[in-house]
């Protein structure tokens, strides 16, 4: 069918939208210029043939990535029917790789139909061999199905339109369509006044699509959402992790400066050691802890005297429970408006007087107070 290899570009033909950018892409470890795939933007490329020129020519492979991500690779040789020239796909096809079928050529249909089987090593998803396969797909259709007036039987011309106006060509590799397309002339006027030369029609290829090529794409573009999908969540889990870490040193810087505060309190007091309680549960059995000094939150309630007080948590303002008398406070003494610590000496129960009779409430000897929250 195709008696030598064929090397020939192929700008003129209309094959809209499948070919390739018109933007170049530079090899950073060459200096190779390349013509972009136009898929995926922040594109890479990593090119191992020969450069002439500045620009990326004959065999070789290149390697599509983004970001990082390796997403395609094109192998450009005689095997896979497209190389590069300057920078450019351009097919390279040889004998026998392609095979071309008339299915169609009668005075019914008004079309040619020709259906192009290409060779499994060919490059199915190249923009640039569906646009050679197209071509000579068509030029067969011209050369077996001629463009000429439709006549009667007595060789007067029944209608001043064309036979066969129309190529559809299906390509198919591996027993499956991998592109298809139509062939038309661009006006009814120039179907009426074209000659028999068919160089004198003005043509374009419309209905176009190639399923190959949009499908390496989609797989292209979800390799590299995939992988910076991945990525992103490696970065955020590092980023949750670095940020647990920094907690837990906050933490531990926290609890350390507590710890100094405390010692530091303890030492002021002249004291070795103090409980950590509540309020609540001391009032449940300040026995248990009699005689030992203990540290409880504290607001003042009310001072009974200039050296004795009614104190209570925050949360026990309005209630019995969580309060306690301390007494032995000094005069020199200034009770904080606010939240405090107040340490004290456990001596037992104490009773007092109320608006409806008398309670116990636990006893605490001073010992002394701290302003600062931070100390538990």
């Amino acid at each position: 069918m195709l008696a030598r290899a064929l090397f020939l570009a192929t700008s003129a033909l209309v094959v809209s939208p499948a070919m390739a950018s018109d933007t170049w892409v530079v090899d950073p470890s060459t200096q190779c210029k390349v013509q972009d795939l136009g898929w995926i933007k922040n594109t890479t490329v990593k090119w191992d043939g020969s450069c002439k020129s500045g620009f990326a020519d004959g065999t070789g492979k290149l390697e599509w990535s983004s970001e990082g991500i390796k997403y395609f690779t094109e192998y450009m040789s005689k095997k896979t029917g497209v190389i590069l020239n300057a920078g450019k796909r351009v097919p390279f096809i040889q004998q026998g790789q392609v095979q071309l079928t008339l299915k169609k050529c009668h005075d019914s249909s008004r079309y040619r139909r020709v259906a192009a089987q290409i060779s499994p090593t060919l490059d199915g998803t190249s923009p640039v061999i569906i646009a050679y396969v197209l071509s000579v797909a068509e030029q067969l259709a011209w050369n077996r199905c001629p463009y000429r007036k439709r006549t009667g039987l007595l060789g007067q011309t029944v209608s001043n339109e064309y036979e066969y106006s129309n190529v559809d060509v299906g390509i198919y590799q591996n027993g499956k369509k991998i592109a298809k397309a139509r062939s038309y002339d661009k006006s009814a006027q120039t179907r009426r006044d074209s000659k028999s030369s068919t160089d004198d029609v003005d043509r374009e290829w419309l209905e176009y699509s190639h399923p190959a090529l949009s499908q390496a794409r989609s797989r292209a573009r979800d390799v590299v959402r995939k992988e910076r999908s991945r990525k992103l969540k490696i970065a955020q889990e590092a980023q949750r992790k670095l940020q647990q870490e920094r907690e837990r040193k906050q933490r531990l810087e926290r609890e350390e400066r507590r710890k100094r505060i405390w010692l530091s309190v303890l030492e002021g007091f002249g004291i070795e050691e103090a409980i950590q309680i509540s309020p609540r549960i001391l009032q449940k059995n300040p026995f248990k802890y009699e005689g030992k000094v203990v540290v409880v939150r504290a607001v003042l309630r009310q001072m009974r005297s200039r050296s004795m007080g009614v104190f209570a948590d925050e949360k026990s303002l309005f209630e019995v429970t969580g309060q306690y008398i301390v007494s032995g406070i000094p005069d020199d003494i200034s009770i904080p408006d606010n939240v405090f610590f107040m340490f004290g000496k456990v001596l037992g129960n104490v009773e007092i007087p109320t608006g409806t009779g008398r309670i116990l409430l636990p006893h605490l000897q001073f010992v002394g107070i701290h302003r600062s929250v931070d100390l538990l």
